[in-house]
């Protein structure tokens, strides 16, 4: 019978071996490069600087004249005409900038670092253009007419200022608007959903990774507070259809469980402790 050690050591050359290549959209965190990324940093025993600089190549930007490649929605960017790049964590540019500061603080002198840090100051541009001051939120996507009244992670503003902070972390480089979404964060009112990735999950561990626990702590307790009102949590498609960790009641668990004890259990949005 397979051992755990076996199946480990089986990933591990599966990630080593892969050869990445942006296409479609790869470069995102659920479904490409970004996420690719983070498994090479934390699975592999003993990661080699070559394959490391590789995957940063293919996330940075190439030229001239500068401009984002490989991220979702391949197209024309430019201060004028920006392509419909989305902002969330999930399929957008907050997952690969959340790698991109990850990689950089883990591998300080890996190849192509000056192409990475000017792809980290593109991408914060790229949302500074998407922030809507009234509704304190940013657009989920360049698109002219996109919302900008997503919270969750994969979409909305969870995803980003779990972004910048890293990019705060890394560069030392503040983003005001970041405080404003914060600031209406910590006064918002459920979020419809419980889950992890679009639900009150995602932001329980967002303030968890910026160093709140007790407004992580206040925000379980309202979810908690529902649930037993309620006898059920809000999870797209019912409890029954959803036992998942991203959309459904596995990832519930999981965050009440890192609640109690978040240096011993990692971030699932992030891949690694705070």
């Amino acid at each position: 019978m397979p051992t755990l050690k076996t199946g480990l050591a089986t990933l591990r050359n599966g990630i080593s071996s892969a050869q990445f290549r942006p296409s479609g959209s790869s470069a995102d965190w659920i479904s490409g490069l970004a996420g690719a990324s983070v498994a090479m940093r934390t699975n592999l025993p003993a990661p080699q600087p070559m394959p490391l600089a590789e995957l940063l190549r293919q996330c940075v930007m190439t030229g001239p004249p500068a401009r984002l490649v490989g991220w979702p929605d391949h197209g024309r960017y430019d201060d004028n005409n920006p392509a419909a790049f989305q902002t969330g964590a999930g399929h957008g540019i907050a997952g690969p900038l959340t790698a991109l500061c990850q990689l950089l603080d883990a591998f300080p002198g890996v190849a192509q670092a000056d192409h990475a840090l000017r792809t980290i100051t593109k991408c914060v541009e790229f949302l500074d253009h998407q922030w809507i001051p009234e509704k304190r939120n940013w657009k989920v996507s360049a698109e002219q007419d996109a919302p900008a009244d997503s919270d969750g992670w994969a979409h909305g503003a969870a995803g980003i200022l779990i972004a910048l902070d890293r990019v705060k972390k890394l560069t030392g480089t503040f983003s005001p608007t970041a405080e404003l979404a914060l600031q209406r964060l910590r006064d918002r009112p459920l979020m419809q959903w419980d889950h992890l990735s679009m639900g009150n999950c995602g932001l329980i561990d967002m303030w968890l990774l910026l160093g709140e626990p007790q407004t992580a702590g206040h925000l379980a307790s309202r979810m908690l507070q529902r649930h037993q009102s309620q006898l059920s949590w809000a999870i797209p498609g019912g409890e029954s259809m959803q036992p998942g960790m991203m959309t459904g009641m596995a990832g519930i668990g999981y965050t009440l469980l890192r609640l109690e004890q978040p240096d011993r259990l990692p971030s699932l949005l992030v891949l690694d402790k705070e």
